[in-house]
């Protein structure tokens, strides 16, 4: 479990990946239902489309109103999470919180 957060805490560096952790503190949100993502694209001819991961099955919503809701969904989700710097931080001292007990095994 140690070299997963660790690996985790490796991706965190890369320019196209931020990492932030939801702490149990934050309750009950939107992203605890089902996982999403919203595809956002350059050219304006080109709508963003959100892809959302069910019990039943995958769905694809076009609706501009519905994308715009689930993205406002994110943003409520990345900012009650801890910020990158503090979720890289606790999913290392995690790492090796695991890693010290692991010794003593």
């Amino acid at each position: 479990m140690a070299e997963q957060l660790l690996s985790l805490v490796a991706a965190a560096r890369r320019p196209n990946i931020t990492l932030q952790v939801m702490p149990f503190s934050a309750g009950m949100h939107s992203g605890l239902d089902s996982g999403f993502v919203v595809l956002g694209y350059s050219e304006p001819e080109d709508p963003s489309v959100a892809y959302i991961e069910t019990i039943g099955g995958e769905l694809y919503v076009e609706s501009s109103i519905h994308v715009d809701r689930i993205t406002m969904s994110f943003e409520r989700i990345r900012n009650a999470a801890w910020s990158p710097g503090e979720s890289v931080a606790f999913i290392a001292a995690t790492a090796k919180e695991v890693s010290r007990h692991g010794e003593h095994a």
